[in-house]
């Protein structure tokens, strides 16, 4: 199947590497295989360092709020014609947080009608 042919999947995320945690893991994990079927943009927070180059994904990055983070979290400017850009152009919408990125993205695609697939990765032991 050509590249021309593939559903066109937006992955939200508020965090990516190089940043190292459960979502990274994940979808460094997943979408290498997933590009086999999919035309795949990744729209993440443009965290400092090298990212893998991943064959079929494309890398939408938003810039940090320079000053505002939590521990090694750092929170991204979520500009709000980009994240329209993106979601026009895709046929679902897969998101792994529910705010700021993920959230912002959800809320276009409801007012898009485009498909969504959520899943939120939480640590239910952190208060």
């Amino acid at each position: 199947m050509s590249a021309i042919n593939k559903p066109k999947l937006l992955v939200a995320a508020d965090s990516y590497l190089p940043r190292w945690d459960g979502i990274a893991r994940t979808l460094s994990e997943l979408l290498p295989h997933m590009a086999q079927d999919f035309d795949i943009r990744l729209i993440i927070p443009d965290y400092p360092g090298e990212r893998p180059s991943l064959e079929g994904v494309t890398y939408v990055s938003l810039p940090l709020i320079p000053l505002l983070h939590s521990g090694d979290f750092r929170f991204p400017c979520v500009l709000p014609w980009v994240i329209k850009r993106q979601v026009e152009w895709a046929d679902i919408l897969w998101t792994h947080t529910a705010v700021s990125i993920g959230g912002a993205c959800i809320r276009e695609a409801t007012q898009q009608d485009v498909p969504i697939v959520s899943m939120i990765h939480s640590a239910e032991w952190v208060v």
